[in-house]
């Protein structure tokens, strides 16, 4: 069964709202968690409206796993690169060619290409093959962007993943200047952190060059 953009909207903002009236509050007093809505903590009896030693009450996160989904989804957007073959090659194409990015290489067994990679290290081609673009900090292989992915992302040498520095599908397998340690990103909690954080390039319509002219004019 198909249904409208506009009838998932509907059923989102339903589910939210459920929420809302199922929500919970802790007595700042005991401790104890009571239903949204009372006057005084079921177990205590102090008033929902004071304060107990500087503390106010406080609203329990909501666990139901298909609320967290549904908040997730409400958080996160495909990026447009990713779902635009288009824009995904004009944005990796820049990032072949530009000197202090330098994206590659087109074969994995390209010596050349590792050895001049290396030279900006300070090591051996063989130690910076090891820094890749599966392991920097942008790399994004999240649960939600694989949904945004079209088809199968692997390979028998890696796997794609979504760039957040330069906006386009990269390999796992390649790297580029501006590699940075510390990923892949891996869980969608943190990939919707990286896309509140680059929201406005991660949808522009046009390629992420032209988004970098734009805020250069702005």
């Amino acid at each position: 069964m198909r249904i409208s953009r506009h009838q998932l909207k509907k059923l989102v903002e339903s589910f939210l709202s459920e929420k809302k009236s199922t929500t919970k509050v802790k007595c700042p007093k005991c401790g104890t968690v009571n239903e949204a809505g009372i006057d005084k903590c079921k177990n205590c009896k102090h008033d929902y409206d004071s304060k107990f030693d500087g503390r106010s009450w406080t609203e329990v996160k909501n666990e139901n796993r298909l609320y967290h989904l549904f908040e997730q989804a409400a958080k996160f957007i495909c990026p447009k690169p990713a779902k635009s073959v288009e824009l995904n090659t004009v944005n990796r194409d820049r990032g072949i060619k530009a000197s202090h990015i330098k994206y590659g290489p087109l074969n994995l067994n390209d010596e050349d290409y590792w050895k001049e990679y290396a030279k900006k290290w300070g090591t051996t081609a063989e130690v910076a093959k090891k820094s890749n673009c599966g392991n920097c900090v942008a790399f994004d292989i999240s649960p939600q962007m694989k949904d945004c992915m079209p088809g199968d992302t692997s390979d028998g040498e890696g796997h794609l993943g979504y760039c957040w520095m330069h906006h386009f599908k990269c390999h796992s397998a390649r790297t580029c200047n501006t590699w940075a340690k510390g990923g892949p990103i891996k869980e969608d909690e943190k990939s919707t952190d990286w896309f509140e954080g680059a929201k406005d390039a991660a949808l522009f319509n046009r390629s992420h060059k032209k988004y970098l002219e734009r805020k250069e004019n702005e």
